[in-house]
């Protein structure tokens, strides 16, 4: 808790995430995640659920001239994302396209391996 000069006690937001479990953690950089492409022309759903194959949104990103299929994973870690990260991913589109194109997205916190990208 931070005291404000007036006396009056709030949350450290700082303090409160550092405290908080991976799960919560993860959950909150998916709906950040989400937040963020939804200003970008994307009209998604957070899925992130059991038997989802890892999958935390999904929808579609409106272009000038087309929509695109989009489905994407978060990755809230410390280490960069590898490159079996992104065959994973890759996988998974292949998986539920089925015929159709699917865009697969995936989001770091902390980067990818440069040396593959």
């Amino acid at each position: 808790m931070v005291e404000d000069s007036e006396g009056s006690k709030h949350c450290n937001v700082e303090e409160v995430m550092s405290s908080a479990s991976t799960y919560v953690k993860g959950l909150s950089f998916e709906l950040l995640t989400i937040r963020v492409l939804r200003r970008h022309s994307f009209i998604i759903q957070h899925c992130g659920k059991s038997g989802d194959r890892g999958i935390d949104f999904r929808g579609q990103w409106i272009l000038p001239d087309n929509k695109l299929s989009v489905i994407g994973q978060c990755k809230n870690q410390e280490p960069k994302a590898s490159p079996s990260q992104v065959r994973e991913l890759e996988a998974i589109v292949n998986e539920f396209s089925s015929g159709s194109l699917i865009t697969g997205v995936l989001v770091s916190q902390s980067g990818f391996v440069y040396n593959y990208l």
